[in-house]
């Protein structure tokens, strides 16, 4: 038997319409409903760009020692040492990468060949691993791996995830955090004590010791304009027992060295 039928809506759809573009769903709402980053139990970012790996991994007992003041903050790049994250300014970047959809499906099932020029022969790594815990205290580690291939200058990048052979064209945006070296993290990410909040710097050159106490004293309460009182402090600061007129400088000194890049022969 032959039979007339409308199937329009079968013979108009594209072989690549049932694809999923959503290649990272980490994220999750908090209580008032708004969009955070998940917990980390680790990130890792190498290849292309990195000279070595790249991780930060989140505070606790069994990576930093009870002594360390690292373990008041979230999250840490570890290297040659450990390096403390301001917990706030991770989620300008962590929850980026968190949600990662594709606008286009660059090609579906590529070549080697391909492959290579859309910068897959040596691509950037992006790895993490986000850990939930249920109300019995039971973890559940989801992992995560996307290469990066070549970033394009209108903003968007090239993307695979490691068990799907498609090449993505995603925001570029979502992966900066993929993009930047171990420099440019700590650049923008490094927590700076602040100066008020100082006891003591010392600093070991060779067989040299140099010690800078930074001592708080409390003035008498100063009453303004309203009821309420405030207290002042005054700042004395002392260099191996030696009375200094000014800390501040000192101190900004040693920001910049611990933000600084390893040393070239020039410096």
């Amino acid at each position: 038997s032959v039979f007339v039928v409308s199937a329009n809506s079968l013979t108009t759809v594209k072989n690549t319409a049932l694809l999923s573009t959503s290649l990272i769903n980490a994220a999750i709402s908090d209580s008032n409903g708004e969009t955070t980053a998940p917990s980390f139990d680790s990130i890792h970012i190498s290849g292309r760009g990195h000279e070595s790996k790249i991780s930060i991994y989140p505070t606790s007992k069994l990576n930093v020692e009870e002594t360390s003041p690292l373990k008041v903050y979230s999250y840490y790049i570890d290297g040659r040492t450990k390096v403390p994250l301001y917990s706030s300014a991770t989620e300008k970047y962590l929850l980026d990468m968190c949600t990662v959809t594709a606008s286009d499906l660059t090609v579906i099932n590529p070549t080697d060949a391909q492959k290579a020029e859309y910068g897959f022969d040596d691509p950037i790594i992006l790895e993490f691993t986000t850990v939930e815990t249920d109300d019995n205290d039971k973890k559940t580690l989801t992992p995560y791996k996307l290469l990066i291939g070549k970033i394009n200058d209108d903003g968007t990048a090239y993307a695979m995830l490691e068990d799907v052979n498609i090449i993505y064209t995603v925001p570029a945006d979502n992966l900066a955090v993929a993009t930047m070296s171990v420099f440019e993290l700590r650049d923008s990410l490094l927590n700076l004590v602040s100066v008020s909040s100082v006891e003591e710097i010392v600093v070991q050159i060779g067989d040299q010791t140099y010690k800078f106490d930074h001592e708080r004293k409390e003035r008498e309460t100063s009453s303004g304009a309203s009821s309420t009182s405030s207290v002042i402090y005054d700042y004395e600061t002392y260099y191996n027992g030696e009375l200094l007129s000014s800390f501040s400088k000192y101190y900004q000194q040693f920001l910049s060295a611990y933000k600084q890049e390893p040393f070239t022969e020039a410096d």
